[in-house]
């Protein structure tokens, strides 16, 4: 089962450098490496809702009402893993009904419905990575390495460009597109994209 040293043992051997035997040391950079990699790999998660990163949860409804305007508060899951919510439901079991008489404020969720569902993004692990993904995430962390151990800037550019494209394509060119396009491909009915749910809007507003 592929794990975060292989990916950080794989981004090493891209660029010749030598690779950590743990990520909790310094031998070999380790830490450093691991600090790089968690950035890396949320980065990466971050760009567009992941199938292999979601899991749906149902939220919490807070005892006081809201002021004016809705019924219920719920509060949107806060955990350090949790990237984004994706969707909100109210209807679990339909997977292409996505809920949107809301307002969100802050952590919360304000609307009248008496339950609530989400769909939220987590930092999980390279075991459950499509494997276009994890060579991005391997590409660009390459990347990333190469400039913090042997600043080695021009070579650095090349890699990230390799795993995200260029700039105008705001990192989602390269190989992360790939990954992108395969993780549509495994979801061919879902009509939740990033850029066309209010909720995603608002999340990162």
């Amino acid at each position: 089962m592929i794990n975060e040293l292989e990916i950080v043992r794989s981004a090493c051997n891209r660029i010749g450098l030598p690779a950590p035997e743990d990520l909790t040391s310094e031998v070999n950079s380790g830490i450093t490496a691991k600090r790089a990699y968690n950035q890396e790999a949320r980065a990466a998660l971050a760009l567009h809702p992941w199938s292999f990163a979601q899991e749906i949860v149902q939220l919490a409804r807070l005892e006081k009402a809201p002021i004016a305007g809705f019924q219920y508060r719920y509060q949107l899951p806060v955990e350090d893993l949790v990237i984004a919510t994706d969707q909100l439901t109210d209807t679990p079991a339909d997977e292409t009904s996505n809920y949107t008489d809301f307002r969100k404020i802050g952590q919360e969720i304000h609307t009248n419905t008496d339950q609530l569902y989400a769909v939220v993004r987590k930092q999980v692990g390279p075991h459950l990575w499509n494997p276009l993904f994890a060579q991005a995430v391997i590409v660009g962390l390459a990347g990333v390495l190469i400039e913090s151990v042997a600043s080695d800037g021009r070579r650095a550019d090349s890699l990230i460009r390799e795993a995200y494209g260029s700039p105008q394509e705001e990192r989602r060119g390269g190989l992360i597109r790939a990954a992108i396009n395969a993780d549509g491909y495994t979801t061919p009915n879902r009509r939740l994209r990033m850029g066309n749910n209010p909720l995603t809007n608002a999340w990162h507003s």
